[in-house]
């Protein structure tokens, strides 16, 4: 397996990349996904995170549209590109490195995500609830399982774990579906029961005031109502996924699907057909379930979440592959560069992200919270990620590592970097 990336095609023979060797195309992948990231997160951080399941009214036909769109094209997408990515980046510290020099082993890697984890609880608790990193140090953990385990059972426990997701999530809709469709009283009854077990969900008028209070109890409060939800809720969900994406991550990268050769290209070719159905087709479920009322509603969630599972894995790929050809023909130019100095920061960036969004929608920042249409909050996000293109080519013109990157090497490798 060869993880080498040059846009000029790779030679059989060249060894795999030493531990910290950096690799172009996988920094500025990590880049655009992390783009994506905020995308997404930026909605949710700017708006009740129930508004996932929900067309609120007073976001108007524009507002909705746009929320419709970012549902379409980013949820989901780039929350499994940015997971496949870890994965990618494991096999690379641990597989390809086998038999160099600094190779790092399972202690480091074990480090890696203890440190990944603390930063992921302080980030959760504090910042964003939508947090990833203390999900990926958990998966992390079992990632190291599958370090020696062949390339079809990296596939099929990535396919299975889906599978499994997919059938949960399906018997739920049936559940539903059954639930309107009996007649009378058994009817309603059911259907009561089912609608109840979605009584998680926080209030969204008391999170909207919550949020906008410049009471630090006030905003905790409303926080840690939303972080419960998304363990409490899609706990099993988010590691199950992250897992399957981290899964996937190494198999394409040990068939050598980052390698800009011919034998890559017709392989995505060959695919390509498939993402296509399945991307469309999922999220188009997944868009109609989350816009179809202005209320929580069961069955539509359910019919959401079928969708997502369906779609976002696929939606990912189809990503993954038009980025690489742009990078094919773009080669290492200034914005694949600039990409690249995003990427090579990505949990410096990640973790800033957070706290510009807390300064921007809490009550003791600028206290825009419920106040800024999704179409704006995209376009904030761009301006946002376009400054931190900037800071990290800036920044890396000086020092070798971002701060976040430097204080994760130092307690992996137990040394001063």
């Amino acid at each position: 397996m060869n993880p080498n990336l040059s846009p000029q095609g790779v030679a059989p023979d060249v060894p795999p990349p030493l531990p910290g060797e950096r690799i172009p195309f996988l920094d500025a992948l990590r880049g655009f996904a992390l783009l994506g990231v905020f995308l997404v997160n930026i909605q949710s951080m700017g708006w009740p995170g129930v508004d996932r399941y929900v067309m609120p009214e007073e976001l108007g036909f524009f507002g909705a549209l746009g929320r419709a769109l970012s549902l379409f094209f980013f949820d989901g997408a780039f929350w499994f590109l940015f997971a496949m990515l870890f994965g990618v980046g494991f096999a690379i510290l641990t597989e390809s490195s086998e038999g160099c020099r600094g190779k790092l082993g399972t202690g480091g890697f074990l480090r890696r995500l203890l440190m990944l984890g603390v930063l992921g609880l302080v980030h959760s608790l504090f910042l964003w609830w939508g947090d990833v990193l203390l999900v990926y140090a958990l998966c992390g953990l079992v990632l190291v399982f599958f370090r020696r385990r062949q390339d079809w059972t990296l596939l099929g426990w990535a396919i299975g774990v889906v599978g499994l997701l997919l059938s949960a999530m399906a018997m739920t809709l049936g559940l539903a579906l059954i639930a309107r469709v009996l007649p009378g009283e058994i009817g309603d009854a059911l259907g009561g029961e089912f609608e109840a077990a979605f009584d998680f969900l926080p209030d969204r008028d008391a999170l909207i005031e919550g949020y906008r209070s410049g009471a630090f109890a006030d905003i905790m409060a409303a926080h840690l109502s939303e972080l419960s939800v998304i363990w409490i809720g899609g706990g099993f969900d988010m590691i199950g996924m992250s897992l399957a994406a981290m899964l996937f991550g190494v198999w394409l990268l040990r068939k050598g699907m980052f390698v800009m050769g011919v034998g890559a290209d017709a392989a995505y070719r060959r695919a390509l057909p498939w993402a296509v159905v399945l991307a469309v087709g999922g999220k188009l479920a997944f868009v109609r379930g989350a816009c179809a009322s202005g209320e929580v509603d069961a069955l539509w969630m359910s019919v959401s979440g079928v969708g997502i599972l369906i779609g976002a894995p696929a939606l990912g790929f189809l990503y993954l592959f038009l980025f690489r050809r742009w990078f094919q023909r773009q080669g290492e130019g200034w914005l694949s560069r600039a990409l690249s100095a995003t990427g090579r920061m990505t949990l410096t960036n990640y973790l800033m992200q957070s706290v510009i969004a807390v300064f921007l929608f809490r009550g003791y920042g600028l206290g825009l919270y419920a106040k800024v249409s999704p179409p704006l909050l995209t376009l904030i996000a761009v301006v946002v990620f376009a400054g931190q293109v900037v800071f990290s080519s800036w920044w890396l013109s000086r020092f070798k590592l971002g701060p976040a990157e430097k204080l994760l090497r130092a307690f992996t490798y137990l040394r001063k970097v």
